[in-house]
């Protein structure tokens, strides 16, 4: 009897080390579940972690909760974001995320109007900008213009580089607070200056009498920088007009708009505007020289030495310009610069005619030194 009592104990003693052994050797260590709120806090560059981890508790209550992976999130961002529910636009903070939840085709989401401002990529900001407007149309222009005017620097800009997309959405509203004729002159000038980035030339008309009977220069001025993004909104008789006023920024704004027209009627404004035949400031005259000075010498030369003849008061400033092109130097006389022209024509061989003489090297077209900018913004 004591044998097999002592048998007993020494196969159940066996049997003690035997589970001893297996549980701290043959299973692996208990695993741990993450139960960091995966819903809100998953960053990009841990989103493939993320994937793994979940792979790795295949057995766990955790693995459960959440929707097999069967591709790289890189490819299937949309089908992850639509199976986890609990994901939601309000709960992260991360610019990412909310970028790709914005453009998601599966989530129908309306994000706040200031989210944009913290949007990574224009065409996001521009998706967001949409959706916002189609459920609050008047908030959106309200705020449009509110923060173009009167947010910071910052902001104003976000605002101005998505403004062109927008002019279905914002040409009729507006034109129609523009009519209002609203008081607050900050206002009132980023109405007229979005109407300009829009390029709502069905605006031109109020903005044209608006320069005619305002008294206030800014918004004279603003308005002349909105019809300059869009030339043909007025005719060159048009722009001559305001060519010729007093203040610098819409005279020398007006030269830019009346080169930007184009076409021969553009070209022959300005000869005419060099010859003298309209009065206009000698800031005017120096910024269309410089925009005409790139044309090719044959061409040129001859209009130098015409414009010299017929407006002395350019003549110093020519002279200047020809110098520098052809490297000799006969000051503000137009009959030396005449006779060495046709000395010139007459030297040249069949093969080096006029038209094969090659400017200097390709300078960037002069904008006038009176910026044409967006409405001044408060500073905060």
């Amino acid at each position: 009897m004591s044998i097999v009592k002592n048998n007993f104990i020494l196969c159940y003693s066996s049997l003690l080390i035997i589970i001893f052994t297996l549980s701290t050797s043959t299973f692996p260590e208990e695993i741990t579940p993450n139960t960091a709120p995966l819903e809100t806090n998953i960053l990009p560059i841990n989103l493939e972690q993320t994937i793994e981890r979940l792979k790795q508790l295949n057995q766990s209550v955790l693995f459960k909760l959440h929707p097999s992976f069967t591709e790289s999130p890189s490819l299937g961002f949309n089908t992850f974001i639509q199976k986890n529910e609990k994901l939601t636009y309000s709960e992260t903070s991360e610019p990412l995320i909310k970028e790709q939840l914005i453009a998601s085709k599966h989530i129908n989401i309306t994000p706040k109007f200031e989210d944009i401002f913290f949007l990574l990529s224009d065409e996001t900001r521009l998706k967001a900008c949409k959706k916002i407007y189609s459920n609050t149309p008047q908030d959106f222009v309200q705020k449009i213009v509110h923060y173009l005017g009167k947010g910071s620097p910052e902001q104003a800009m976000v605002i101005n580089q998505i403004l062109p997309y927008l002019q279905n959405e914002l040409e009729e509203h507006l034109i129609a607070l523009l009519q209002k004729n609203p008081t607050d002159i900050v206002k009132k000038r980023s109405i007229i200056y979005a109407l300009g980035q829009i390029k709502s030339e069905k605006s031109a008309p109020l903005l044209w009498n608006e320069i005619q009977t305002t008294q206030s220069e800014e918004i004279q001025y603003t308005c002349v920088q909105a019809l300059a993004n869009m030339p043909h909104s007025l005719s060159l008789e048009q722009w001559l007009q305001l060519l010729q006023y007093n203040s610098v920024p819409i005279s020398l704004t007006s030269a830019y708009a009346i080169v930007e027209y184009g076409g021969s009627s553009s070209e022959e404004y300005i000869r005419r505007i060099l010859f003298g035949e309209f009065p206009v400031s000698q800031r005017v005259l120096e910024y269309l020289t410089d925009r005409i000075s790139n044309h090719p010498l044959h061409i040129f030369i001859p209009f130098s030495i015409e414009v010299m003849k017929r407006n002395p008061s350019l003549s110093q400033k020519f002279s200047s310009l020809l110098s520098k092109k052809t490297g000799v130097n006969f000051g503000p006389n137009p009959q030396l610069w005449e006779n060495w022209w046709k000395e010139y024509l007459n030297s040249v061989s069949s093969i080096e005619t006029p038209e094969n003489i090659q400017p200097s090297p390709d300078r960037n077209p002069p904008q006038p030194d009176v910026k044409i900018h967006q409405p001044r913004v408060r500073k905060r």
